[in-house]
């Protein structure tokens, strides 16, 4: 954190190979759940700008299997923004309980501007998909919920795939697990690619449970809860005991309103 005339700024550094990974396969949902949200972009650059596309779509995708088949405009970005804090160990304790109300209020008109576009997307529609100011309507049939779950990025989908086990394929599961020990080595390689034939087997095997949606919920968590507890520690070490308690003082008091 820094000083920046009256107010303090948080910030990060992150490189584009990690930022990349991050924003393609949501191996940590760290950098693509803030990008999921409103931002002021101050510099644009081609390869950044394609990883943040691919981010509001797999949003949209994520988002759209979690939600009734209709919904308001305003739940349904609400949905988008919790995707990130889903399994995160500060919410509820030093994060604002509303904190999801208060995001989406304050920059409804900017959810507006970066999903409206994506929801309308010819692409989209053709699965079913309608959207206007109203609210969002999806299909509800199998097979284009099937397609809807194979969209997911690879580390959410391989995470679904851990947790049904053996209702799949020794193939499928190889190459699941493939995938979460790169994600788990390291935050900016290249991982290996998830074939449409297993992102085909795991979206199967998922939306025929009963609650696939607490599914989708569990594999999420399971993203979010290991980078939140790394950030959370990082954040300590990097700057140090006195700031980093000064800092959760002020979430605290924030939170506790």
């Amino acid at each position: 954190m820094l000083q920046q005339l009256s107010q303090m700024v948080k910030y990060g550094v992150v490189g584009m190979q990690a930022f990349q990974q991050d924003l393609s396969h949501w191996s940590h949902l760290y950098v693509s759940g803030r990008l999921q949200k409103p931002v002021a972009v101050l510099a644009s650059h081609p390869e950044a700008e394609a990883a943040v596309h691919l981010n509001l779509r797999s949003a949209v995708t994520a988002a759209l299997l979690m939600s009734p088949t209709t919904i308001s405009l305003k739940d349904f970005f609400k949905r988008i923004t919790s995707l990130s804090y889903m399994g995160d160990v500060r919410m509820g304790l030093a994060e604002d309980s509303k904190k999801v109300e208060r995001i989406v209020t304050g920059s409804y008109d900017g959810f507006k501007q970066l999903y409206m576009p994506l929801l309308q997307d010819p692409e989209v529609q053709d699965m079913g998909v309608a959207a206007d100011t109203e609210g969002v309507q999806r299909p509800d049939s199998l097979d284009s919920l099937i397609h809807l779950c194979s969209k997911l990025p690879s580390v959410l989908l391989s995470r679904i795939g851990q947790k049904l086990g053996a209702s799949l394929s020794e193939s499928t599961t190889a190459a699941a697990t493939a995938v979460l020990t790169a994600a788990a080595a390291s935050v900016s390689a290249a991982l290996p690619p998830l074939p449409n034939s297993v992102r085909l087997d795991i979206a199967a095997a998922a939306v025929r449970q009963p609650k696939y949606k607490k599914l989708i919920k569990s594999g999420l968590r399971a993203v979010v809860a290991n980078s939140s507890r790394r950030q959370a520690v990082a954040g300590l070490l990097y700057a140090g005991p006195v700031r980093s308690l000064k800092y959760v003082g002020r979430k605290l008091a924030k939170a506790w309103k």
